[in-house]
């Protein structure tokens, strides 16, 4: 069943306001994961964004090359509108996370790494999670500060479903 005919509502303003917003940026792709039940929402507020340096080619002096530094993600409280970011106070988070070495790049993920790229997956939008699966090989998550603990709309039994509103104590212990 896809959208148009499931009939269930969607916040039009909030999804067509940042699509509209984007618009202008080549580079900058708006993806809308699907909602598995009727009035659900989905609040995640976090960018993923690839970060480049920028240097000139010797061999084409007049080309302006990008090459890839770092990703970095940024997860924040608040929505994508711009009464959130102007006029509310907010909180942020954000860490860079360096290319991989030749010695990390064989390594296991680390448990952000994994934790992230699992509700990427969870998200269940197929371009997302094509190009999170491509590029996070890339990057080297080992030094991440913080647990991600997310949330995925949906119907969960028991208090420690994956992405249930219970996050299991284990995942909270830090050492």
């Amino acid at each position: 069943m896809t959208r148009e005919e499931d009939h269930s509502p969607i916040d039009l303003r909030t999804a067509c306001s940042v699509q509209a917003a984007c618009r202008q940026y080549k580079q900058a792709t708006v993806a809308a994961p699907p909602l598995p039940i009727p009035y659900g929402t989905h609040h995640t507020k976090m960018m993923v964004p690839l970060c480049y340096t920028l240097g000139h080619a010797l061999t084409q002096p007049n080309k302006i090359l990008f090459y890839p530094a770092y990703i970095r993600v940024a997860i924040f409280t608040a929505n994508f509108v711009a009464g959130d970011w102007d006029s509310k106070t907010q909180g942020l988070w954000t860490q860079d996370f360096p290319l991989k070495s030749t010695t990390t790049s064989t390594a296991a993920p680390s448990t952000f790494e994994a934790d992230l790229l699992d509700y990427m997956t969870a998200l269940k939008c197929s371009a997302v999670t094509a190009l999170c699966r491509e590029q996070f090989l890339k990057y080297d998550f080992s030094t991440a500060n913080v647990v991600l603990v997310a949330s995925v709309p949906g119907v969960y039994r028991g208090i420690h479903g994956e992405f249930a509103s219970s996050t299991p104590p284990e995942k909270l212990h830090l050492s």
